[in-house]
């Protein structure tokens, strides 16, 4: 059951870091670690049916309840992961706030180069008085 959690928290850490990665192929690398690993739940909840059942005469119904209750509870987790997953590769909010950031700088200073010289035209134009 340990090992049962520590790959079930390993899928998600890497579901985080797929959603917050910036670049698409980080985001699909993160994903595949978050496959594998929810792989492993996967398998580590079959195993432990499988126990279940070899043991049921042994093992409670509350046990047996339990499980699969969790395993019903991992099926709508791996639902929910795909579809964060499949979001993350779409173009997130780190994303678009990345891009939207370096298009805002650009667009600024280009409006900056172009104020500065439409002032030195003006400055250079400006009639000076003499007396």
């Amino acid at each position: 059951m340990e090992e049962m959690r520590t790959h079930l928290l390993q899928s998600i850490e890497m579901e985080k870091n797929a959603v917050m990665a910036q670049t698409d192929e980080e985001s699909q690398d993160f994903a595949n670690q978050s496959f594998v690993s929810s792989a492993a739940v996967e398998q580590d909840l079959n195993e432990a049916l499988k126990s279940l059942a070899e043991l049921s005469g042994i093992v409670g119904k509350e046990s047996g309840e339990a499980l699969l209750r969790a395993n019903t509870a991992f099926s709508d987790f791996l639902e929910v992961t795909a579809k964060v997953i499949i979001l993350s590769r779409q173009n997130s909010n780190v994303k678009s706030l990345e891009l939207s950031l370096g298009r805002k700088r650009k667009t600024a200073a280009q409006c900056d180069e172009i104020l500065s010289t439409f002032q030195n035209i003006a400055h250079d134009r400006t009639f000076k008085a003499t007396r």
